[in-house]
């Protein structure tokens, strides 16, 4: 799986923050299995925590 997400392609996240659905677009920059958190470089390079068990989907 950490091969898969990590080359240099976008991806798009579904997630659940504070509720509500939220879109993420952007590249895989580390998987934090410890944490339990991915971390993505959006398209607009700015960089976004998301916590395992909050996504929905993973396109």
């Amino acid at each position: 799986m950490n091969q898969k997400l990590t080359k240099n392609r976008f991806i798009t996240i579904i997630y659940l923050q504070n509720g509500s659905l939220k879109t993420c677009k952007g590249r895989v920059y580390k998987l934090n299995c410890y944490n339990q958190t991915i971390n993505v470089i959006n398209e607009k390079q700015n960089a976004i925590s998301i916590r395992l068990s909050s996504i929905k989907e993973i396109h």
